[in-house]
């Protein structure tokens, strides 16, 4: 099975999530990927995909909407969890229309993000050995501020997945042109264990990423994190 590990950079949907730095890069140089891919030679799936990764890091509502509009119609075992996830996606969309009007739609952007949740762990409950579903709520979650309370949950789908890994049961490829590969899951597992406090993990998270693909948005990105960790050490 491979991996389709979500690259997502959500912000907050009631403004209280800042990308930092390396994170806002990383969406750029994703940014300027994807525009360079041809969507009549991709798949069907890989096609809602590409709308969907148009949708994160282009932020075009229109993006957004054929994505929610082509899971919809492929009717996939994952697709609940990438509906989840467009739901709190159109929660960061409405809450970066500036701080009047996020406080305006408060409550919208909270019954987005109710929603998504509510569609991501409903994926999970049914199908939890589904890797798709897992890497979508696990990127997901770790996007959301901690007031969710689902960092913990993020967590472990991701200890979960490298489990998979290690254990042979997955095969993830080194490189992907949608970037379901290695560079991304070892990229935002990093993510993960820094934000644990698990320094030391999370180097060894990073440094897999930066050795998976010198080519990848994301292993240029682990290779900031490093830097970032030895400076702090």
């Amino acid at each position: 099975m491979t991996v389709v590990s979500l690259v997502l950079v959500l912000a907050s949907p009631v403004g209280v999530f800042a990308d930092d730095a390396v994170d806002q890069a990383l969406a750029s140089e994703l940014d300027l990927a994807i525009e360079t891919l041809a969507l009549q030679d991709l798949s069907p799936r890989d096609q809602a995909y590409l709308y969907f990764l148009q949708a994160v890091y282009g932020h075009a509502p229109s993006a957004r909407d054929r994505a929610v509009e082509r899971y919809r119609q492929l009717d996939l075992p994952e697709s609940p969890a990438f509906l989840g996830s467009l739901d709190i996606l159109q929660a960061r969309d409405l809450g970066r229309r500036g701080a009047l009007s996020g406080w305006l739609h408060v409550f919208t952007e909270r019954r987005f993000v109710a929603q998504g949740i509510e569609k991501l762990d409903a994926a999970v409950r049914v199908y939890p050995d589904n890797l798709d579903i897992r890497i979508v709520r696990a990127i997901t979650y770790f996007q959301l501020p901690s007031l969710f309370g689902k960092f913990q949950v993020g967590l472990e789908d991701m200890m979960l997945v490298l489990k998979w890994v290690q254990d042979g049961t997955v095969t993830v490829p080194k490189e992907e042109r949608l970037f379901r590969d290695q560079a991304s899951l070892y990229y935002y597992a990093g993510r993960y264990f820094s934000k644990a406090g698990q320094t030391d993990t999370a180097r060894a998270m990073f440094v897999q990423a930066s050795q998976a693909s010198a080519r990848s948005p994301f292993a240029h990105a682990a290779d900031r994190r490093i830097l970032s960790i030895r400076a702090a050490s």
